[in-house]
Order: structure tokens, then sequence, then C-alpha cells
């Protein structure tokens, strides 16, 4: 199995995200897996058909109505590059939509660049 250290070296792509404060009727407090990932479906826009991701945490601890830029990895990399192109907004879903984010870039746009920055 990959460590998350696997993970980050190997993400897809770097997202900025926000996640819903409770008062926004998100989340209830900071997000901190143990594991250093999390997992969660994101919508473009009004759509309807979503996209697996996990986004890659490590140690960072989430806290909410901050912004991040994190790396992700998605269960269909093929699918998620048809839709979502660098500057796309989305939502974030976990059973409601609980924060939003913007695609930063994909891995491959900026070769330079292979180890993303947590934060």
């Amino acid at each position: 199995m990959d460590t998350v250290d696997d993970l980050i070296a190997n993400h897809e792509a770097i997202l900025r995200v926000r996640f819903y404060t409770k008062k926004e009727r998100g989340l209830k407090e900071a997000i901190a897996p143990a594991h250093g990932w999390w997992t969660v479906t994101l919508f473009a826009g009004d759509d309807t058909v979503g996209y697996d991701a996990r986004l890659l945490m490590a140690d960072l601890r989430i806290e909410l109505g901050e912004t991040y830029e994190l790396p992700a990895m998605f269960l269909s990399p093929e699918l998620v590059r048809e839709r979502f192109e660098p500057g796309t907004r989305f939502r974030i879903w976990l059973g409601r939509d609980i924060g939003r984010g913007t695609f930063v870039r994909y891995r491959d746009d900026d070769p330079a660049s292979p180890q993303p920055p947590l934060g």
C-alpha cells in the first residue's frame, strides 16, 4: 500500500480548496485524517455527475473557513481531465456541499515542481 508521501509525490493535480464552517452549514470541526488523505466527490458548476478525489493532507490540519492548496489524486483521472481545466470551479460533496474549490493545475502542466507544498 502506498504511503501518503508516495501519493503526494505522485499527485495528479493541485486544488485550491475551502471547507465551509459550521455556520455556513459545513463540517463541525477541522479535518485531520489519521491516514493523511480524505476522499470526497467534486462537482463542477451545476453538474449532477461527480468525480471522486483523494485530497492529500499528510499531517496538515485543515481549519474550516481557511483556503489551502492541496495535491489530489482521482479515481478516474482521464474523466476528471476531460471535465476540469485549470481554473474550473467545483463544489466539494460529502453527502451535501461542504466546501468549494478551484483546479489550479495538473501535475504534468508543471514538471519542474513534482513535490507540491502543503497548505
